[in-house]
């Protein structure tokens, strides 16, 4: 537009018409073991998929300096970008003043296409299993510690292939439903008043 020194713009639009359809399902169960505790199960599935099913057309102003509103990149990230699948794991024991937690994730595959252009750079991101823990002991009724991981088995997203590391420094992509930095402790105090 003739404004000196600016290169780019972010901006909002409503260009891109798009549908979603899917499938959740939660179950859920608990155990009395009676004096030997309580034992709950938890399991959630989903499945969807998003479909782009309209894109208005590049306004002139953007495509008199080449760009286009809505390429194969924006398309991917909406369609490929998030897992379709997802399952959903939880085991829940407590014993008088002692509670176990076990947290487990399955994210499906995902796909990036990081070129309006390349294909050659398109990745596909394979599916991963995530699981986090928590032991908790109550101290009293009122205060309770817990020691907790997330990611406790260190699993990393697989890594970018070489044209996608920006000089190998961006070793892992920003699309990854769980993070890049894997596992993480942490020790926890609680007071309930």
């Amino acid at each position: 537009s003739g404004i000196v020194g600016v290169s780019g713009a972010r901006y909002f639009t409503n260009a891109v018409n798009t549908r979603t359809t899917g499938l959740d399902i939660v179950t859920s169960f608990a155990i009395d073991l009676n004096t030997k505790g309580l034992l709950r199960f938890t399991g959630g599935f989903n499945e969807n998929r998003t479909k782009v099913l309209h894109v208005d057309p590049t306004p002139p102003q953007l495509a008199a300096v080449s760009s286009f509103l809505f390429d194969r990149v924006e398309r991917s990230r909406l369609e490929e970008g998030q897992p379709r699948r997802r399952l959903s794991l939880t085991t829940d024991y407590d014993l008088n003043r002692l509670g176990v937690m076990v947290h487990t994730s399955r994210y499906g595959k995902i796909v990036n296409r990081p070129s309006a252009t390349n294909p050659a750079t398109d990745q596909v991101f394979q599916a991963k299993w995530i699981t986090d823990l928590s032991v908790s002991y109550k101290l009293t009724n009122q205060f309770s510690l817990a020691l907790s991981g997330t990611n406790i088995f260190d699993v990393y997203p697989d890594t970018n292939i070489t044209p996608n590391q920006t000089r190998g420094i961006y070793l892992y992509s920003g699309l990854t439903p769980f993070g890049f930095n894997g596992g993480f402790w942490y020790v926890r105090a609680s007071a309930d008043f």
